[in-house]
């Protein structure tokens, strides 16, 4: 967030309102414009899979398991 509002106004935080880019657009609205959709998919993925990662390590672990019997 902070390097969005970085590029959009010269500042950082807080996060300004979201400008209104009108054609002839600026080198910095065309990187944020076509960088953030990319982040926040990288963003989103990256979660998904650590979260889902986790879970899948338990489930094989549970199932891999050996059931030791006893001998008495």
């Amino acid at each position: 967030m902070e390097a969005r509002a970085q590029l959009e106004t010269g500042t950082s935080l807080p996060l300004p309102a979201r400008p209104q880019h009108k054609p002839p657009y600026s080198e910095n609205a065309r990187a944020v414009e076509l960088s953030w959709p990319v982040i926040c998919f990288v963003v989103f993925d990256s979660t998904v899979v650590h979260g889902l990662s986790v879970a899948v390590i338990s489930i094989g672990g549970h199932y891999s398991r050996k059931v030791v019997k006893e001998l008495y």
